[in-house]
């Protein structure tokens, strides 16, 4: 079963004021950019990026070097990773969506 849908019908909901879809144009502008989009996700406004569809390797890459300030641990604390999880788990997953966490290009973007 091959489902063919528009790119404007998939990326923009229907029946929003003009005011509201230049809100909404330019995070589903920047969402292109990155990569190609989630068409299976059932949230209700924006699609997320499929990191599934994002190459592996993306050449040229290197993390980025970061400096801490003084007296700060490079770890978090007890508290600090509870209160990053709880987070987690309320926020929704707009940015991407994927099972394979050895994306090297997920971390570009």
């Amino acid at each position: 079963q091959d489902r063919y849908v528009a790119e404007e019908e998939v990326n923009y909901p229907k029946d929003v004021p003009k005011e509201q879809l230049s809100e909404l144009c330019e995070p589903n502008d920047l969402l292109d950019e990155i990569g190609p989009r989630f068409h299976d996700w059932t949230g209700c406004t924006r699609l997320p990026v499929d990191a599934d569809l994002l190459p592996l390797l993306v050449m040229g890459y290197r993390c980025p070097f970061r400096i801490l300030l003084q007296g700060v641990k490079p770890c978090l604390s007890n508290k600090e990773m509870t209160d990053m999880r709880r987070l987690a788990r309320t926020s929704p997953p707009h940015f991407a969506l994927g099972m394979c966490i050895q994306f090297i290009s997920y971390m570009c973007s």
